[in-house]
């Protein structure tokens, strides 16, 4: 039966009969997902595309994503797999709390022989693809930071690319006597608002929908930068992108209002006609990053989008290039060309 729906608060009475050795989820991970890293206490975020950082000494780390995300991509599921089973016991009262976080209240301190077991089950492993680097990110320092890019060998970073999320959490008290400690579950700030829970047939309680990542995988991602600039003339023929298949046609400018027009047109791989990205009044020395547009209409025209959205309606304007792009006005009061820059941001794994 479902007994609440939305901020749930679930209370369980644990056991006062004994039972084995604890087996906690960091334990699980380790030995059913040795190649993801426990991202505990678990949270709602993903941190997709974040910067994994770690802090500590030889003996102790401590690894963390960073808050600022530097590439953005497409998400994938893929589902199917095992479910995850933890056992608490009174050796084990710390981890119920600092694994769980604050989806939590109360624990197993206090009373002796006891057990309890967690199950994660509707599993996924959310996953980035098509990754792109943000240029205008917090990962390009300031001050001629942008250099380290253009050295062939690039700039490196571990990127978060896969999160293991768990749906449904069963918490099973085996024996279910009464009068033992209490433990309170509540969705924490961010998780699924349509979360239920609901008492089992045999007095488990089982809830679903609650979306708590528990373990990520980041992979090595290098970034190189190369630049290029070409003389535009208003209405004359596209300038080409280096590094890429695109090319950009400057098709109007006012030196009274400092602004101009063009597109830039990329093929597409998928389709194999042209992904034509309209510009429309952007200012002279305006740096505009183009990684993902929404997906062209029946002309193959598209719009460029925020590079850090993660959607499904966007497709990559160069698979795993984004393109930055700014023109300056020359200085002629006739206004008929304009020189445009290119700095090509390619991501690629160096495996």
């Amino acid at each position: 039966m479902t007994m609440s729906k939305g901020r749930a608060v679930v209370m369980l009475l644990l056991t006062a009969t004994s039972f084995g050795c604890a087996t906690p989820i960091r334990a699980v991970l380790k030995e059913q997902a040795p190649t993801f890293r426990e991202s505990l206490p678990a949270t709602a975020d993903s941190s997709l595309g974040g910067q994994e950082q770690s802090r500590g000494w030889f003996w102790w780390k401590e690894w963390f994503v960073a808050a600022n995300k530097c590439f953005s991509g497409l998400q994938k599921t893929a589902t199917g797999l095992n479910n995850l089973t933890a056992v608490y016991d009174e050796s084990a009262a710390g981890d119920l709390k600092a694994e769980l976080g604050s989806n939590v209240r109360g624990g197993l301190s206090g009373q002796s022989a006891r057990k309890v077991t967690v199950t994660l089950s509707n599993l996924e492993d959310v996953q980035l693809s098509d990754v792109q680097f943000i240029p205008e990110s917090v990962c390009v320092p300031g001050s001629g930071g942008e250099e380290a890019f253009t050295n062939p060998q690039g700039v490196t970073f571990p990127v978060v690319t896969h999160a293991l999320k768990a749906g449904s959490i069963n918490i099973d008290d085996s024996s279910r006597v009464t009068g033992g400690a209490q433990v309170e579950f509540d969705p924490q700030p961010g998780a699924n608002v349509n979360a239920t829970v609901k008492v089992e047939a045999d007095g488990s309680v089982t809830w679903d929908g609650i979306n708590l990542v528990i373990a990520r995988r980041s992979e090595p991602m290098t970034v190189v930068a190369k630049r290029s600039a070409c003389t535009a003339p208003v209405g004359g023929a596209p300038c080409p992108v280096q590094g890429t298949q695109c090319a950009f046609a400057l098709e109007s400018m006012d030196v009274l209002t400092r602004k101009w027009s063009g597109t830039l047109s990329c093929p597409n791989a998928a389709t194999g006609s042209s992904l034509q990205i309209v510009l429309d009044n952007v200012l002279f020395g305006r740096i505009f990053t183009l990684a993902r547009v929404t997906k062209p209409d029946s002309n193959g025209v598209a719009m460029p989008v925020d590079t850090s959205v993660l959607s499904a309606d966007t497709v990559s304007v160069a698979p795993g290039k984004s393109i930055s792009l700014r023109v300056d006005y020359q200085g002629s009061l006739v206004g008929n060309a304009a020189t445009a820059h290119f700095d090509v941001w390619s991501t690629f794994s160096p495996r």
